[in-house]
């Protein structure tokens, strides 16, 4: 189990660009079944709002997930890619929240592909 609290100051001395965005290591083999390996570095945005089938980092009781997100109506659950790691079913009972969608792969430029954020890599014209 890999437990991690966000600091409560994280957005200090940054431009608002820069705070949006954040860098984490994949902390299990959850999604391998999709070729995000263990210890692989991933970018997020956390000023996304999750959508159902995309890659999200989430902390639930403490512990910091990635999951594919499938939305339901009012029901949400944190999917897997490999068979050793259930899906999650988030109550209000428990301590959860979605911190951010993941972008992209440093090291793995196709990974984009994978993810299906609308709008996500689309730019705006100046």
């Amino acid at each position: 189990m890999t437990s991690f609290t966000f600091p409560q100051n994280h957005h200090a001395n940054l431009t608002d660009q820069a705070a949006r965005h954040f860098v984490l290591t994949m902390p299990d083999q959850a999604l391998a079944g999709v070729g995000i390996a263990a210890g692989s570095l991933l970018a997020a945005d956390c000023h996304l709002s999750p959508v159902h089938g995309c890659i999200v980092v989430a902390a639930l009781d403490g512990e910091l997930l990635v999951r594919r997100l499938q939305r339901s109506g009012q029901r949400m659950r944190l999917l897997s890619a490999h068979p050793d790691y259930p899906v999650i079913e988030p109550d209000y009972a428990q301590d959860f929240a979605i911190w951010g969608v993941v972008l992209d792969m440093p090291e793995h430029a196709t990974f984009v592909e994978h993810v299906a954020i609308p709008g996500a890599n689309s730019r705006q014209s100046a």
